[in-house]
């Protein structure tokens, strides 16, 4: 009888899960005597990951942290930290995603391709609970661009439908449409159950996002009539449907909302969704709101402050609710405000940024960031032109500026000047052009407001 290896174990392990027989491989019996305590903790973590893929997140968590009695290991970190997120423990799910980001950063040479790949698509997945909607998607298409080498079919279907639905939250574009297509005709047949669900969820959103309501909506109620979904799943589905659709300004119908009644469990953050698109805002929902930070994560708290600015008539209730998104995000890299301004601005139109000009002290003010502009002298024309009057003609712009009539020389000239100006601004501002020019005409982006705190004179 040949010796058994830890590898060896693992492999027989995850054989018996692969094969969806969880119950046995609850029932396993430890291999003390060859593998010692490195043997139990593969068992236990096999064993908690059964438990989790019957619907047992509590029994889950305990057999996990059972395992890492045993030794630190990243994967069974991570799985932890899932099913620490499922129960709504905020502050462990944290504090166990981040220990298993560490463990990443700090061995990522040392660990295999498939536990990186893993790992680094699960954390990405954190990342967007937290808000980091950019950092997710610079994540994920690495890991695309990596997993290409490998010419995997598991390494596509668990990536694809993260990028999708992701992508799918800002405008179409050709990338988006091809990825969509690959995913309609992805044969489903040999991949586990639980990637078909993230493969469905991700096209149930893009449809949802790009096409409307009608095909969203057959695929939800797949989800919900079929007897084998888990709770958690047909919760998913259900709530993201009527977030979107609500942020999107489609009807609920009431075919929708008989079904709400059939579902259990809820989370925090689920049944805040439902009270604001089921019903009539009910009073005092924006303090329970404002209340529900501490109790899920930020991604979840700034999708709520988008949904109730979409719901709400108070037109002061909505500003400060976009002061406070603002201010969120202002604590952001430049990626993820970014991608959360290019949000936003699908189905909040009459949102718009406000940019404090000092134009004696040359300075930027934008949600407490300052930008120095005191040695940018052509920015420092336009930006002052541009707070006297938010349009202009290209003639008006030249003559104010350089004081000439219009040359090609000098509209070259303003066009760059324009382009670095917008360089400078987008570091501030994560918009990609405040400032717009055509043959014609030069202004302001509608959605941008240049205000002086302090009024001087145009540059002699």
């Amino acid at each position: 009888m040949s010796e058994l290896t830890p590898q060896a174990y693992a492999d027989q392990l995850y054989k018996i899960f692969r094969d969806e027989k969880f119950k046995e491989l609850i029932n396993f019996p430890p291999s003390f005597e060859q593998l010692g305590l490195h043997g139990q903790r593969i068992l236990l973590h096999f064993q908690g990951m059964a438990f989790a893929a019957l619907g047992a997140p509590q029994k889950a968590k305990l057999t996990f942290q059972k395992a890492l009695n045993y030794g630190d290991n990243i994967q069974i970190y991570r799985d932890l930290a899932c099913t620490l997120y499922q129960l709504e423990e905020i502050q462990a799910w944290r504090e166990c995603y981040q220990k298993a980001n560490r463990i990443l950063a700090e061995k990522a040479r040392e660990l295999a391709f498939d536990t990186r790949f893993t790992c680094s698509l699960t954390l990405a997945k954190f990342y967007e609970e937290e808000g980091r909607l950019g950092q997710a998607l610079s994540i994920y298409e690495n890991l695309h661009h990596h997993s290409t080498t490998q010419q995997s079919y598991r390494y596509f279907s668990l990536l694809a439908p993260q990028l999708l639905r992701l992508k799918s939250q800002l405008p179409a574009n050709e990338e988006l449409s091809l990825l969509y297509t690959k995913l309609l005709s992805f044969n489903q047949n040999n991949t586990p159950e639980y990637v078909n669900i993230e493969i469905e969820h991700s096209l149930m959103l893009a449809e949802l996002n790009l096409i409307g309501p009608q095909h969203a909506w057959a695929r939800v109620e797949k989800i919900l009539n079929n007897t084998n979904s888990f709770e958690y799943d047909k919760n998913l589905f259900y709530i993201d449907f009527i977030e979107e659709a609500s942020l999107r300004n489609f009807p609920i119908s009431n075919e929708h909302k008989i079904h709400y009644q059939r579902l259990n469990n809820l989370s925090k953050y689920e049944l805040l969704v439902a009270k604001l698109c089921l019903h009539d805002l009910p009073d005092h929902v924006d303090n329970e709101i404002s209340m529900a930070a501490r109790d899920i994560p930020l991604g979840s708290y700034l999708k709520l402050l988008n949904l109730y600015i979409a719901k709400t008539q108070n037109e002061a209730l909505k500003d400060e609710f976009r002061n406070k998104i603002n201010l969120i995000v202002a604590g952001f890299n430049s990626e993820d405000r970014t991608f959360w301004i290019k949000r936003a601005k699908q189905f909040d139109k009459d949102s718009f940024t406000e940019l404090m000009f000092d134009s004696d002290k040359r300075y930027l003010n934008f949600q407490q960031k300052t930008l120095d502009v005191s040695r940018k002298k052509q920015a420092l024309f336009l930006l002052k032109i541009l707070a006297d009057k938010p349009q202009w003609t290209i003639d008006e712009a030249i003559q104010t500026i350089w004081n000439s009539n219009f040359t090609p020389e000098h509209y070259n000239r303003l066009r760059m000047t324009v382009h670095r100006t917008n360089q400078l601004l987008q570091s501030l501002t994560a918009i990609e052009k405040c400032i717009e020019i055509s043959g014609e005409s030069l202004n302001l982006n509608p959605q941008v407001k240049l205000k002086r705190t302090m009024e001087a004179s145009l540059p002699q």
